[in-house]
Formats: structure tokens, sequence, C-alpha cells
């Protein structure tokens, strides 16, 4: 576990020290994804009481039902990552700090703290959310609240990720993210919507709706209360991708699409608001009917994708099939076969399907092609040429895995190459095989070939 920490997932530590509790009780594939379920779950009821406090229960109800249907959403309500727990703690910290605000109440500013604190260990992206919850304590009409709320927190906050900061300044290797385009920005705004272009133009038209409402609603008396509430989600939706983006152009690329997940909060929210705004119920309901008949087709277009592109403006996304990948390959496979690998994220499902079934009796050989120790991020060793020049002289079968190889600004396609160039220099290609975003390809020696 130290070693995923310190050296694989640094970004994630509070969520695989749960993980690691949690898979004490069992590691079936079902009750290790059920991990992040669980925070998913959880964060929808937490995300009604963020709506509802801002805007009223029936807001609150349809930012739950918005939140629930989301592709985005659901996708890494699966994944075993710290996505989910990032959003909970997101909307925990959103919900504590409305709460503070609103009431001057000590408890509350203690949880938002603390809940702010839990979130940037849960993933470093945190930082750009509780950033934009600062930025909007300026727009608060009293000076002193300001002062008072900043201090108090921010002070805290900072003392509690300094174990953090010290690792990641010394640590830190982000050299894998590449420099986002307007292509990168269009996808963002897909995915967050669900994952359609039609689910970009509702959520735009009704969040507009709810800008105008909140716009010609808002009396003098009400002002000082509620204006700081009807801003606080729209800076919390536009804060974060703005900042990454413009870090990214400027300074070095950090827009990661994923790292930006917890957008859905005030994105949701704002939709349920402007939805209710809608003065006929009918043509509410008829808006909510779409969100959820696109929403369906964009869920069973997630899981029934076979290739990542665009079709009729759904957003196709790869959809890693390694449970079945690893059983073809060990369907075909044969006593001392060797499966190589050139990184340790292609190496790791393949082994933990693996270790689900008994053909592990069978000595098949894992090898690791690096040809040194892998460093935080993105960057892979150059493969060990030295390594694959002696594999003919100890195995007549070669299986290669290979997965996430296409990246040129990490020089993993020319990777690629050379490690297949050295295998087709020793052995024949049999067959390859291809999955959602996998391909394995099976090398034979020339004997065996003939």
């Amino acid at each position: 576990m130290w070693h995923i920490l310190l050296y694989r997932e640094p970004y994630m530590w509070l969520y695989y020290l749960i993980f690691y509790l949690w898979t004490r009780l069992g590691t079936g594939e079902a009750y290790v994804r059920s991990l992040s379920a669980v925070f998913a779950v959880a964060t929808v009821p937490c995300v009604y009481l963020l709506g509802s406090r801002l805007y009223g229960k029936t807001v609150g109800l349809i930012t739950g039902l918005l939140l629930t249907i989301n592709t985005f959403f659901i996708q890494y309500a699966q994944e075993v990552r710290s996505y989910s727990l990032l959003i909970l703690l997101i909307t925990l910290s959103s919900y504590f700090l409305v709460e503070t605000v609103l009431q001057s109440s000590k408890k509350y500013l203690t949880a938002f703290a603390f809940t702010s604190i839990l979130a940037i260990y849960a993933h470093h992206a945190a930082l750009f959310f509780i950033f934009a919850q600062f930025f909007s304590l300026l727009f608060l009409p009293d000076l002193k609240q300001k002062m008072r709320l900043v201090f108090l927190s921010g002070f805290p906050i900072l003392i509690g990720i300094i174990p953090l900061g010290i690792f990641h300044v010394t640590n830190t290797n982000i050299s894998w993210i590449e420099r986002p385009t307007l292509i990168t920005v269009f996808s963002f705004l897909i995915s967050l919507s669900g994952g359609h272009v039609a689910l970009v133009c509702l959520y735009s038209i009704i969040i507009l709706i709810g800008l105008i409402s909140i716009r010609n609603k808002a009396t003098k008396k009400q002002q000082k209360v509620s204006r700081w509430c009807h801003i606080y989600m729209p800076i919390l939706l536009a804060v974060p991708p703005i900042i990454a983006y413009m870090i990214s152009i400027t300074i070095q690329p950090i827009f990661v699409i994923r790292y930006l997940l917890p957008c859905l909060i005030p994105l949701t929210v704002l939709g349920a608001f402007g939805i209710e705004q809608i003065p006929r119920i009918w043509i509410r309901i008829g808006v909510m009917t779409l969100f959820i008949v696109i929403s369906a087709i964009s869920i069973s277009v997630y899981y029934f994708n076979r290739e990542p592109r665009f079709v009729h403006g759904f957003q196709y996304v790869i959809k890693e099939n390694w449970r079945e990948a690893t059983r073809n390959v060990l369907r075909q496979v044969k006593p001392d076969d060797a499966v190589v690998f050139y990184a340790y994220f292609v190496r790791a499902p393949f082994e933990y399907y693996l270790s689900r079934t008994n053909v592990q009796r069978l000595q098949l050989h894992l090898i690791d092609l690096a040809s040194s120790p892998y460093s935080i991020g993105g960057v892979q060793p150059e493969p060990n040429v030295r390594l694959l020049s002696k594999l003919s002289a100890q195995y007549s079968r070669v299986w290669l895995i290979l997965s996430h190889n296409v990246s040129r600004k990490l020089h993993r396609d020319v990777q690629t190459d050379e490690i297949k160039t050295y295998l087709t220099g020793e052995f024949v290609q049999q067959n390859s095989l291809h999955y959602d975003g996998i391909t394995v390809e099976l090398y034979s020696s020339p004997r065996l070939a003939d």
C-alpha cells in the first residue's frame, strides 16, 4: 500500500487508506468497486441538502435527480479511484460553508475547514474548488465577516495540508498532463453535462433562466443575505475550470477533465434552480423528461460503447474491459508463457483478474519491461533493451499487453514501437486481440509458428 501512496497514486492518500481498510473484508470485484459507489450514493442526499438550503426543497430534489442520472457521475461511481470521495467531500464542504455564512456558527466553520482538508487529501484537485469557495467570500457585504471566515477557516486548512504540501513539492511529477485545446474544453463541457451535446444546450438554457430570475427577483431586503447565496454556485462552477485552464496554458498543464468532476455540484444545483423558475408546469415536466431520456441514452452508450468517438452528439468514453481481456488471454495461455508489460498501470488490473483464477499454477511469468523503477507521474522509463533481447532465449511464447500507449507527448507511442520492433525481430506475431482500450498481442518463436 505504501508503495502505491508514495509512487503510484500520491494524490489520493485518503482514498487509498480507506480502501486498504475496506479490502481487509474482501477483494471481490463488486466489493472492491462498491467503496466508490458508497461515496457516490452518500453524495446524493448531501447535494439535496445543499440545493435545499440555497433555493428550497424542490430545487434540492431536482438537484439529486440530475446528479443521479448524470453519466459522468455514474462513471466515476464505479472506478477504484478517489473521485467519488472527492465530490462527496466538496459537496459537504460547500454545504458547511453555506451554513457558516447564514448562521455564523463555529461548528459549521469547523466542519467546513475539516472537510476541506480531507478533500485535499482525497485529491489535490480539491484546491481548485476550495480557492473558489474563498473567492466567493469576497462578495459578502460585511467586511468583518469576510476577514473572520477567511482567517478562522483558511489558517487551519493551511496548517492541515502542510505534510501533503511538503511531499508534493519534492515528489510531484505532472508531466504526463497534456496542454488543453478547444477540443479538451468541448469534451469537458460534454462530459460534465452528461455525455451529449443536447445536455450542454439544455443546461446552458435553464442556468441562464435561473440567473435572469435571480437578478429580477432579488429585493433590497433580501440582498444582504441572498446575494452571496446566489453568486456562490456560479463561482463554484466557473472558477475551478478557468483557473485550471489558465495555469495550463501559461505555466504547466494541469487541466484534466476528471479532476473537475466536483463541478457537477454547482451545475446540477443551478440546473435545478433554473428548472424551478420555469413558469408553466408542463414546460418544467417536458424539460425534466428531456433530461431523463437523453441521460438514459447516454448511460446506455457508456455501457455498450466499443470505440472512443462522437456519434450523433454522444461522447463515447473508453471503458476498459480488463475482465474480458484477461480471461480471454488466460483461456489460451500455456505453461511457462511470458506476459510482458511496459507500465504498472497496465499490469495492475491484469494481475488483479489473474489472482481471481487458478492460472498462476501454470507458472505464468509476468515481466515488467521498464529499465528503471517508476517515478511519480506519467513519464515511463525506457524499455529494458537487455531484457527484451533475452526473451527469445527464455520463452517460446510472449504475450504483449498494451493500453494507454498512444501518448505522443510522453513518447509512449515511440516506446511501444520499440518494444514491438524487438519482439518481431525474434518472434513471429500470431494474433492480436482487441478489447475496449486494450490490445493483446501474442508472439511465438519461429519454430512454433512453423
